[in-house]
């Protein structure tokens, strides 16, 4: 048997055992496109656990990675420009939300890009709550600064 023709619960158990070498899950993702999915799904579905002190470079990257994954109508609407776009639906990939680490990764964004509208937190939060159908987890922690709740969708 070869890489290629693993069973996707294999894949998982060898990328769960590699979960903690970025290196080595580097290398998965290059392997074969259906590596690559598996993997991607699998890292997108948490992605607040890989952050470690607020690192402003990874927030900046991450909350950009989401917003690219706007539907073109809101971007416009919110006037975000992005010269390309993803590969993936990584709001779609979510299983687990902080609404208040969106919101500061948000806010770093912002201070780089102080020509978008605060409402960009609504919107984000809104968008994930709306594609992402398999979600699990909403971690709520300490004193909440932003009330996902009280989004539209959010019932």
């Amino acid at each position: 048997m070869t890489a290629n023709t693993l069973p996707s619960v294999c894949i998982r158990i060898i990328l769960e055992i590699l979960s903690k070498d970025v290196c080595s899950l580097h290398t998965c993702i290059l392997m074969n496109r259906h590596w690559c999915l598996i993997l991607i799904n699998k890292l997108w579905e948490n992605p607040f656990k890989y952050f470690t002190n607020f690192q402003k470079k990874r927030q900046l990257q991450f909350i950009t990675v989401y917003l690219k994954c706007l539907d073109p109508r809101i971007k416009e609407s919110l006037n975000i420009k992005f010269q390309d776009n993803t590969t993936f639906d990584y709001i779609g990939f979510l299983r687990s939300v902080n609404p208040d680490f969106i919101k500061s990764c948000i806010t770093i964004w912002m201070t780089e890009n102080v020509e978008f509208p605060k409402i960009i937190v609504e919107v984000l939060c809104e968008q994930i709550i709306i594609r992402s159908n398999r979600l699990k987890n909403l971690e709520l922690i300490g004193n909440q600064t932003f009330n996902i709740f009280k989004l539209a969708n959010a019932e």
